[in-house]
């Protein structure tokens, strides 16, 4: 694996992908593991991944992406999902490290944050905590040797139905992941310098 400084300065977004490379279940299940560390709020862990790497699904998948030709490159295509009702599972996740009177007020505490606040700050934290994951797993793909490719140039409505993701998952992002062509006639993007982004106060 990579040093986390190497990770972050040679992961960049595929332009496509080397046909016809596999990659297989053990892998992206280890990959999505580490990904799953990644900060939520409450460690409620939001997010959902549906992988797909069906040819024929892959296929469907590109032909509601404005016709992109790495999806169908691609050795998997990773739709991240976040779960606007998360909330609904404290018990399952503190179950593990927490029982009786303090369980139940760990419940009551995270559905009083969530319940007022209504439905669009619940589906906004289901991006959120989805967009921390994507990242992740972005990096961890990457220090495996593998390449990705955020994207949201897809209609997610037709997405949802080809994937069958139900409502309460709002979809965060697409992922392509596979071994990149190479890229030598794309030099990396200009980055600002800290001093242009940062306001110390």
């Amino acid at each position: 694996m990579m040093e986390f400084t190497t990770v972050i300065n040679e992961r960049r977004s595929a332009k496509d992908f080397e046909p016809n490379v596999p990659i297989s279940t053990e892998q992206l299940e280890v990959m999505v593991e580490e990904a799953q560390l990644a900060p939520t709020a409450f460690n409620l862990q939001h997010a959902k991944y549906v992988i797909v790497r069906d040819e024929a699904v892959k296929q469907e998948l590109k032909e509601v992406s404005l016709m992109q030709e790495k999806i169908t490159n691609a050795s998997a295509v990773i739709i991240i999902t976040g779960d606007a009702q998360a909330y609904d599972n404290v018990a399952e996740i503190y179950a593990h490290t927490l029982t009786g009177d303090v369980l139940t007020m760990k419940e009551e505490v995270i559905r009083d944050f969530y319940v007022p606040r209504g439905e669009s700050f619940a589906r906004e934290e289901a991006i959120r905590n989805g967009s921390l994951v994507a990242m992740q797993f972005m990096l961890v793909a990457k220090s495996y040797g593998w390449d990705t490719c955020p994207m949201i140039g897809f209609d997610k409505i037709e997405v949802r139905r080809i994937l069958d993701i139900p409502a309460n998952e709002e979809i965060v992002m697409m992922i392509t992941l596979g071994k990149a062509v190479p890229m030598d006639e794309y030099p990396r993007g200009y980055r600002k310098p800290a001093q242009e982004v940062i306001r110390y106060k």
